[in-house]
């Protein structure tokens, strides 16, 4: 564990993020960050974790801090995959533009993905991780849209695993020509906290309509307010006021 705030003994980021990259392999250790607040902090913290095969998380108060250290201990230090991938083979006929959300710093070479040495992001017990990609298809397209594959080690024994892939088409009604397209108020919950969450980061960073068809700002802020109503979360209804004090803002 590390709050990534050098102090004593060898200070120096690089020999130490030389020395986690060797003997994560070596020993299998899992490095779990928590956040303070700091930016050198939080900046060596998030390529601790990318060396150390871990992950970081941010504890701001006494509760949060509880709930971490107490409650979900197990999931933030056990892994049941290491060096995860995911690969997503969009079809060139039905898909005219797509953009993965996000994740940028975590891109892997597609000629890397079946390369076991280079390495890929862990996922612990209970934990799910989703990836969204805005996607424009062609004209009246209709059929195959895309190819999902996911890779990963087993934590023990490091062996490879792979799961089929999964063939995503598109979806149309009958006797209709035109493709159809998923608003985002006609979405499962999950999708639309995950896609509202997704488009105000990339909002916030390259500005409206940078995504295919992506909502306004104040759009986003009517999705955010409806969703803290229909799911009473604290979590979603700071999102909400985050959305509001952004477009104020901006």
């Amino acid at each position: 564990m590390s709050d990534a705030l050098a102090n004593t003994g060898d200070t120096d980021a690089d020999s130490i993020l030389e020395r986690i990259s060797g003997e994560r392999r070596e020993h299998g250790i899992t490095l779990f960050g928590v956040g303070v607040g700091s930016d050198y902090g939080d900046a060596l913290m998030e390529r601790l974790a990318d060396k150390g095969d871990g992950h970081t998380v941010y504890v701001s108060d006494e509760d949060e801090a509880r709930e971490v250290f107490s409650e979900q201990l197990p999931r933030n230090i056990d892994l049941t995959a290491r060096d995860a991938k995911a690969q997503v083979a969009f079809d060139p006929e039905t898909v005219e533009e797509f953009r993965l959300i996000g994740y940028d710093n975590r891109r892997v070479a597609d000629e890397d993905f079946r390369d076991d040495r280079v390495d890929g992001g862990e996922v612990g017990p209970g934990r799910t991780v989703t990836a969204l990609y805005a996607v424009r298809t062609e004209p009246g397209a209709r059929g195959h849209l895309a190819t999902a594959t996911v890779r990963w080690l087993d934590p023990e024994t490091r062996r490879p695993a792979t799961r089929d892939p999964r063939p995503a088409r598109g979806d149309r009604r009958p006797g209709d020509r035109r493709p159809r397209r998923l608003r985002l108020e006609s979405a499962s919950r999950g999708l639309r906290i995950a896609a509202t969450t997704a488009y105000f980061a990339d909002a916030l960073g390259h500005g409206d309509h940078d995504l295919p068809d992506a909502p306004r700002r104040d759009e986003l802020a009517d999705h955010a307010d409806d969703l803290a109503d229909s799911t009473e979360s604290e979590e979603i209804r700071g999102l909400a006021e985050a959305i509001d004090t952004a477009n104020r803002m901006m």
